[in-house]
């Protein structure tokens, strides 16, 4: 998304957009399992600076 256009240059909205979208639903249905939640990290938790203490983001809608 383009963080300096509207509607995605509220931190609000991109905040919504990521708690809107069950992550774990899409590395089921489209990665049949074989995957990780990324969690908006670039670094894969089986290298060396992989954030381990990042909170995961989870399924919210409300």
């Amino acid at each position: 998304m383009l963080t300096n256009a509207a509607p995605f240059d509220d931190n609000n909205i991109r905040q919504a957009i990521k708690w809107g979208i069950d992550r774990q639903e899409l590395v089921d249905k489209i990665l049949l399992g074989y995957g990780e939640v990324g969690n908006d990290h670039p670094i894969g938790s089986g290298q060396k600076y992989s954030n381990a203490r990042l909170e995961q983001k989870t399924f919210g809608p409300d």
